[in-house]
């Protein structure tokens, strides 16, 4: 069996929320990730009717973004927002639409700076973010890219080889002084 490893559970530092995938055939993958999980961190499950599948996932900083697609409805949204709420995480559901899951549409490069593809979100939904576009060509690439436990965006199949968006915009990105969006917002 194939186990997609975000797909079972959405873990946290402080804890891990068991997920139920809006894809039957998924399910099974869940209990044998939570009680792996359980040795490591408290675990809340997502039960019926809630579902959620970690593919629609995000988490950047203390912000979660959830997808609204096939796989993860709003009965699941609330179930992690009241499981994570005591941790000081907000939950933020988001619109998808073109695609499976949420992150195929965007993915965290850091925690100000998100990697998307327009066609498939709802751009105001992270307005408080810099957001860097896919390449038209490769219209999943935001799907390809994990972040490494120092930060650095990576692209999954090739570790530390920046590959799939305008890798000289992502270095100008970098480099330019952060922006505070949110103050900005309040200065208006």
């Amino acid at each position: 069996a194939c186990v997609f490893s975000e797909d079972p559970a959405i873990v946290l530092d402080e804890m891990a929320a068991a997920t139920r995938p809006g894809a039957a055939s998924r399910r099974p993958d869940t209990p044998d990730v939570a009680r792996a999980l359980s040795r490591h961190r408290p675990i809340k499950q997502v039960v019926a009717p809630g579902t959620l599948d970690g593919g629609d996932v995000l988490v950047v900083g203390r912000t979660i973004f959830v997808g609204r697609t096939s796989r993860t409805n709003d009965a699941g949204i609330g179930q992690l927002r009241l499981a994570v709420a005591s941790h000081g995480y907000t939950v933020v559901p988001a619109s998808v639409r073109g695609c499976l899951h949420l992150k195929w549409a965007v993915t965290a490069l850091d925690d100000g700076t998100l990697l998307v593809n327009r066609r498939w979100i709802a751009e105001d939904e992270f307005a408080d973010f810099d957001l860097v576009d896919v390449d038209s060509d490769e219209p999943m690439a935001a799907w390809n890219w994990r972040r490494l436990s120092d930060g650095t965006p990576a692209r999954r199949a090739l570790r530390g080889v920046l590959l799939g968006a305008d890798a000289a915009a992502l270095r100008r990105r970098r480099d330019e002084p952060r922006r505070d969006r949110r103050a900005d917002r309040l200065r208006r």
